[in-house]
């Protein structure tokens, strides 16, 4: 699996961010209000966060052969998760922030000062959650080098375990028919 690009969810960030601020400044010049972004939307970008944050760590114990609940399968699976968490992350931050800089514009409305100062807190989380799973990301990416160093550690194991077992037949059971 190949990571996402940084200049593409960069790029995504930034068309989000000014597809929303022009969309939100042409509402409200409409005559529409300011949407209220609730705070705790950014509590929520953060346990999101933190909670993808410990499955890549076990995902890096995984890899390194230590003690862990993970398995190729769940690894795997954590993978697609860091990626689609990379991407909504980084596209929320770009509309959030986008929606948030529109409704600041109009400093003179203490509702749209809310709704701006909520908006860019919940952009700080969205930001952070989209950080985390372009980490998280990077981290569940299997080298090519790695594969092949797994594949001859495994075949070594395999061969040295048959070759051991071969050993220790007695010849008697291998002229009986029997291993």
């Amino acid at each position: 699996m190949k990571p996402l690009s940084l200049v593409l969810l960069i790029a995504g960030a930034a068309a989000a961010s000014a597809l929303a601020a022009a969309a939100t400044a042409f509402a409200i010049r409409q005559g529409a209000g300011p949407w209220i972004i609730h705070p705790a939307l950014a509590l929520v970008f953060v346990v999101v966060a933190g909670v993808l944050l410990w499955m890549g760590i076990q995902v890096r114990r995984f890899r390194a052969h230590k003690a862990t609940w993970v398995d190729a399968v769940s690894a795997f699976r954590i993978a697609m998760f860091a990626r689609a968490s990379a991407l909504g992350g980084v596209i929320s931050a770009g509309l959030l922030a986008g929606m948030s800089l529109a409704f600041l514009a109009r400093w003179e409305a203490q509702t749209s000062v809310y709704a701006g100062i909520c908006g860019l807190m919940c952009a700080l989380g969205a930001g952070l959650w989209g950080i985390v799973g372009v980490i998280v990301e990077r981290w569940c990416v299997i080298d090519p080098k790695d594969d092949d160093t797994e594949v001859m550690k495994s075949r070594a194991r395999r061969d040295k375990g048959t070759l051991g077992a071969q050993r220790n037949v007695r010849k008697s059971d291998v002229s009986e028919g029997r291993r």
